[in-house]
């Protein structure tokens, strides 16, 4: 009984004890997998055991985007447990082995789109000796990215907007890249320093609000780098974008970057100014500083200029490779420019003229390559003419000619100003002494001249200097003259050809008393008559007003049309002479082109049957000359000097000694033409037509002037003109006696003939008619038949020489 009492106590005692043991192993099993993981709360610790019926336990837990978790093991098994991190999807993370109540532990960073999710942690034996307790503790932290309390976000759109300032930020394992975004506004100057703790590198990329890459910095172990980046005055206020990201699978780590904005103060305007003529920055006279870089290519200013002004402006840049200044007129027309790189200093000047309106005047400066940043500075010098002490320039008209006396006066023409002209009261029976000099730093149309004009307007003599030489010469005026006004005017020797050049002259004048009246009808001698006494000017001018530029359309012979091509349309052929040189001037409506395409001929002829061209093309101008002797020939090539690409007259200079000194010199054919449109314009007195073209005959639609109004002329018009008139009168009278032969013989033949066959009628009459009655008489004259008196009267008038009268029946 006592047995059976202490067995039902046993037994009731086991399954109090199996009881528990039963539910305990069921909890293990469920903890045996991922589906039946047991599920904690984290940050926490946590205690299990393994053994041989228990080999591996899960848990699970759920992480939010941005933490970094930390997982620390040990367990005092005498052989290694094993700790593995599992992601979402049950990949392994990371492993981590002990024994011995080793203690083991490592991380793990997630990213701003990093769930939140379910993660897993697994621990299993080893080796079958792996029976032991363990313990493992898990902490959370979070990413603090430039502030924002977690992982800033990997795109642009969602990008995290910070401010100038230094911000710091990590990459490790799922967080990869880190973008931001910043306000930017005109004018800023974004500089941008970036240092990387991690062992690999990191990379940071700044972007334009486009989203464009615009430079990158990369950086590891604490290497700090920088670059900066330049706005325009007309960037928009926009957000730039700055990335950082993981070169490589290690660039685990933390970073710095720093953002700084500055400005541009171009010539202390507190920003960039602007790149446009309308929005151009004024400033005055003075140094002024600027930059240009990255986005800002173009700076533009304005600066008001009075009439007389002279300005002077020096630049000098500090970029590598060349920035360009560029001064422009009122009219935004370029008028010079300069280069400069690596400190190079250059200056240039412009005159302005007693005419000219105060007005704004510009100064551009840009970059002339896309690696030309870099400072910059001009400096701007206004000074004033001085004409003759008058404190400006003086005018360049008769009415507000500049009043001197007598004496001596220095001057400067250039630029706008290409004439000066002074007035001096003169009076009767005076002998008016000129004295003139000029130097030019011009190295071709250096010559400049002196004209005198009487009171009338009319020009007197003129005075000729280059280079310093000194011309005199001197005018009497007599007393039949009144005391008046006479004037001086300073110009180019060229400016009757459009041509102007730089110089700084001197004059003086004198004026003396004539000793009596008596001299008043004697001319003072003329020192250049002596001078000039073998020596006749080239002079020949060849003018095309029309419109009458033509165009091959096919192939035929009158496959021609008149089209408007103001490039190729001649106005102007002009052949000239100084003392030195002789010009040639091709003048025409739109521009000369310095083309492949686009041919320039001049062809000319002197008394000897000597033929001279001209050729200019792409660049080339050159010049042949050849004459005939006897039969033989010789020719002389060379290149004389060329202006005039991008105006409208293209000039040659050359001398008599280069083409053989021929007697005179004549314009007779001229020809623009552009082989690639077909079209053609000609000028000259034996320039020929295409047949096709409406009155083509030579020289037809050509009006040229052979001689100009100073020059001697060398043809006579007159002469001409009887030579026509006699070609005319003969070739009159020539006609009117073809015209008799051919009309009147015919009609005297006709006559003749008539009057024989009446004759022959007659006496056939006579002799068939019966003698008449003895006692009829002679009819008296006035009944004579028609016939008779016909015949009579055709005797009679025979007998006279004058033809017969005309008639129906003749």
């Amino acid at each position: 009984m006592n047995i059976k009492k202490y067995l039902a106590t046993f037994i009731a005692f086991s399954l109090l004890l199996a009881v528990p043991a039963l539910m305990n192993a069921q909890e293990l099993r469920q903890g045996d997998d991922f589906d039946t993981a047991t599920e904690i709360e984290v940050p926490g610790d946590w205690s299990g055991s393994l053994d041989e019926e228990n080999d591996i336990d899960f848990y699970t837990f759920e992480l939010e985007p941005s933490q970094i978790i930390g997982i620390e093991f040990s367990t005092n098994a005498p052989s290694e447990q094993r700790l593995r991190f599992y992601n979402p999807t049950r990949g392994e993370v990371f492993r981590l082995d002990s024994s011995n109540n080793a203690i083991e532990s490592d991380d793990y960073g997630l990213a701003y789109d990093s769930g939140p999710d379910h993660w897993y942690i697994s621990i299993e034996k080893r080796y079958s000796d792996s029976d032991g307790d363990y313990t493992f503790m898990v902490s959370i932290d979070h990413q603090n990215d430039a502030g924002s309390g977690g992982d800033v976000p990997d795109n642009f759109d969602e990008a995290y907007e910070i401010e100038e300032d230094e911000h710091t930020g990590m990459l490790k394992d799922l967080d990869e890249k880190d973008m931001y975004k910043i306000e930017l506004s005109p004018s800023s100057i974004v500089e941008i320093e970036f240092k990387s703790m991690a062992s690999s590198e990191q990379r940071l990329r700044f972007y334009n609000p486009t989203r464009e890459e615009v430079f990158r910095l990369d950086s590891s172990q604490n290497v700090a780098y920088q670059e900066d980046y330049v706005l325009a005055y007309e960037t928009p206020t926009d957000h730039w974008y700055i990335s950082i990201e993981k070169r490589y699978s290690d660039s685990d780590g933390d970073y710095i970057f720093m953002v700084t904005i500055g400005s541009q103060n171009d010539a202390g305007s507190g920003g960039d100014v602007p790149g446009t003529f309308d929005e151009a920055y004024e400033i005055e006279e003075g140094e002024h500083t600027g930059m240009l870089k990255d986005l800002d290519e173009k700076d533009m200013y304005k600066i008001e200029l009075d009439p007389s002004s002279i300005v002077d402006i020096e630049f000098k840049s500090e970029a590598p490779n060349d920035q360009i200044l560029i001064f422009y007129n009122p009219n935004r027309e370029e008028l010079f420019s300069m280069y400069s790189s690596g400190g190079s200093s250059y200056s240039n000047d412009y005159l302005l003229a007693y005419e000219t309106e105060t007005d704004h005047w510009y100064i551009e400066i840009e970059k002339r390559y896309s690696d030309s940043d870099g400072d910059y500075t001009f400096t701007v010098s206004i000074d004033y003419q001085n004409d003759a002490g008058s404190g400006g320039d003086v005018p360049s008209t008769f009415d507000e000619a500049y009043e001197i006396e007598e004496g001596e006066y220095e001057g400067r023409l250039g630029d706008i100003d290409i004439a000066d002209m002074y007035k001096i009261y003169v009076e009767s029976g005076s002998l008016i002494k000129l004295e003139f000099s000029s130097e030019s730093p011009s190295t071709y149309y250096d010559e400049h001249q002196l004209i005198l004009f009487n009171p009338d307007r009319s020009q007197e003599l003129s005075l000729q200097s280059s280079g310093g030489t000194i011309s005199r010469d001197e005018h009497t005026v007599s007393y039949e003259i009144d005391s008046d006004h006479w004037y001086l005017k300073v110009e180019c020797s060229w400016a009757s050809m459009g041509i102007h050049s730089r110089a700084e002259y001197t004059f003086s004048v004198a004026i003396e008393e004539l000793e009596d009246e008596d001299d008043d009808d004697e001319t003072p001698p003329d020192d250049d008559d002596d001078d000039d006494e073998d020596y006749t000017p080239y002079s020949d001018v060849v003018t095309d007003p029309e419109d009458n530029v033509l165009r091959k359309i096919g192939e035929g012979e009158d496959d021609w049309i008149l089209v408007e091509n103001p490039e190729l349309d001649i106005i102007r052929v002009e052949i000239s002479e100084t003392d030195d040189y002789v010009l040639v001037s091709l003048t025409v409506k739109g521009t000369i082109t310095d083309h492949p395409d686009i041919e320039y001929e001049i062809f000319m002829k002197d008394n000897e049957e000597g033929n001279y061209e001209i050729f200019f093309n792409d660049g080339l101008c050159e010049m042949y000359a050849e004459r005939y002797y006897d039969g033989g020939a010789f020719g002389n090539h060379f290149e004389p000097a060329t202006d005039g690409v991008g105006t409208d007259t293209l000039s040659i200079v050359f001398t008599r000694e280069q083409i053989g000194e021929p007697d005179i010199l004549l314009i007779s054919e001229v020809y623009v033409r552009d082989e690639s449109k077909l079209e053609i314009d000609m000028a000259g007195p034996d320039a020929e037509y295409p047949s096709g073209y409406e009155g083509s005959e030579s020289g037809d639609d050509n009006d040229t002037d052979n001689g100009d109004d100073n020059g001697e002329t060398p043809q006579n018009d007159d002469e001409d003109a009887e030579e026509v008139a006699g070609f005319l009168d003969d070739l009159i009278a020539r006609g009117m006696t073809l015209l008799l032969i051919i009309i009147i013989v015919p009609i005297l033949i006709v006559v003749i003939l008539v009057l024989v066959l009446l004759k022959v009628r007659k006496k056939d009459e006579e002799n068939l008619q019966p003698p008449p009655p003895a006692d009829s008489s002679t009819p008296p004259p006035q009944e004579q038949t028609s016939q008779e008196q016909t015949s009579q009267e055709q005797s009679q008038q025979d007998q006279r020489g004058s033809p017969p009268p005309s008639t129906p029946e003749e």
